[in-house]
């Protein structure tokens, strides 16, 4: 009996699937981007328009792009949001969530620094290399708007799970990263009441990237780690001091 089966030539529209798949699933095409228009694609792929067509289609069935007519093709996050906006609300409601969110970053972030540390490339550190730049300038300007400390901190983060070179965990994250930089945002808020509290975070980023950018795995899970606990611990004092400040209130009648 024969094992082996025939091998038959790829039809045009499977290559165009597996090559848009293979950016998709790389992070080089990311959630939300717009692809090129239908001509422009076509030309850039060297296919024609009606292979590329049936491409898309396919893809779209897979849910990996969305066509929205008259706007364009989007590419869809690989991995469901639809648990995001129930932990959206737990965080709003209830302290102990936001000690759970710091738990699950802890577990990707410090797991993607490290691996950032060992398979970073040239390119990979420069894009972290700006986003650090961008963050310290964010600092400067911080005290005019907060948000773009919160964008830039978000920034930053990717920057190193993309330089993980772990697709899976790339994803994972950024199909979180609303949850992501709701508690980034609500960290900052609390830390900035404080210049002792928010000072100590630019040299904990900085120990961070330094780690990655020289290679050393170990003392980047380290920095990573210690960043995160210093977040949680003071996070904690600051729902201590508002219990203590309510039971106070509470006896004043």
């Amino acid at each position: 009996m024969l094992k082996f089966q025939r091998v038959k030539v790829s039809k045009i529209s499977d290559s165009i699937i597996s090559q848009l798949g293979g950016l998709i699933l790389e992070g080089v095409l990311k959630p939300g981007e717009k692809l090129p228009t239908e001509r422009a694609l076509a030309q850039e792929l060297d296919v024609s328009r009606p292979s590329l067509r049936e491409a898309i289609v396919v893809l779209e069935a897979r849910g990996l792009v969305e066509s929205r007519r008259g706007d364009g093709t989007f590419v869809l996050s690989i991995v469901s949001p639809t648990m995001v906006d129930p932990l959206l609300e737990l965080m709003r409601e209830h302290d102990d969530a936001k000690f759970d969110v710091l738990e699950m970053r802890r577990v990707l972030e410090v797991a993607a620094t490290g691996y950032a540390a060992e398979r970073r490339t040239n390119a990979d550190l420069e894009l972290i290399g700006q986003r650090f730049a961008e963050l310290g300038e964010a600092y400067a300007s911080s005290e005019a708007d907060p948000r773009h400390e919160v964008d830039a901190d978000v920034a930053f983060h990717l920057a190193i799970a993309d330089a993980s070179h772990n697709m899976a965990l790339t994803h994972v994250m950024r199909s979180m990263i609303e949850l992501i930089r709701a508690d980034i945002s609500f960290n900052i808020d609390r830390l900035r009441r404080k210049a002792e509290d928010h000072e100590p975070l630019k040299m904990q980023h900085r120990e961070v990237f330094d780690a990655i950018v020289t290679g050393e795995a170990t003392a980047a899970r380290d920095a990573a780690s210690r960043h995160l606990d210093f977040v949680e611990r003071k996070l904690q004092q600051n729902v201590g001091l508002r219990e203590r400040e309510t039971r106070a209130r509470r006896r004043l009648g």
